[in-house]
């Protein structure tokens, strides 16, 4: 029986994966159950953690999209580069799966700022006359659900976050021991790219 419900894990990790490479979508719980419902499973059935899905998606990298994930990876990290550069004065911190190199094709760059408010992110955009939309996240940090702010935007085609975190948040989020987010600071990400070292930025 033991032996039945890890193979029922490993399938839906696996097809949780595939639903979150080719589909873009990036809620792990919704993935799994797409995947449940997709296998024709039955409850009840034991459903894989988090971590296990994401190394199902690294593993579905490895085996199907070596190649192209590459490129894809690289040319994320490039455009992340030119974004954070843009947003210097915030500190800004790329995070997620495009430091790791899991960012599926429809995965958008997450970078981190420090800011108090969001008024000085956005009179950048204004004074460099950059289109933006202005929306807001909720994520449990530290204990607390926290709401923020986010400017999203299009560089080079690809679709950017700038979460904007008060500094006690900003702080929690990118060196909290509890944080379990991979971080590059600017100057990692211009090293991963001139040198391909590996992209565990944490500082």
């Amino acid at each position: 029986m033991k032996h039945l419900a890890n193979k029922e894990k490993q399938l839906i990790a696996r097809e949780s994966a595939k639903i979150l490479i080719e589909e873009g979508i990036e809620d792990f719980q919704l993935a799994k159950q797409k995947a449940v419902k997709r296998l024709g499973l039955r409850p009840p059935h034991p459903l894989p953690r988090n971590e296990e899905i994401e190394n199902a998606v690294g593993e579905y990298h490895r085996l199907f999209r070596s190649r192209i994930q590459d490129l894809h990876i690289r040319k994320l990290r490039s455009v992340a580069l030119k974004a954070m550069t843009f947003l210097e004065l915030f500190s800004p911190r790329l995070v997620g799966n495009v430091v790791d190199g899991s960012a599926g094709q429809h995965s958008p760059v997450v970078i981190y700022l420090s800011a108090e408010n969001p008024e000085p992110v956005v009179i950048s955009f204004l004074n460099a006359k950059f289109p933006f939309a202005q929306s807001s996240r909720r994520r449990l940090i530290a204990g607390k659900q926290t709401v923020y702010p986010v400017i999203e935007f299009i560089l080079d085609g690809i679709k950017i976050e700038a979460h904007i975190l008060a500094a006690t948040l900003f702080r929690e989020c990118v060196q909290g021991r509890k944080s379990s987010l991979q971080t590059a600071t600017m100057d990692h990400v211009r090293k991963i790219l001139d040198h391909d070292l590996p992209a565990d930025g944490r500082d």
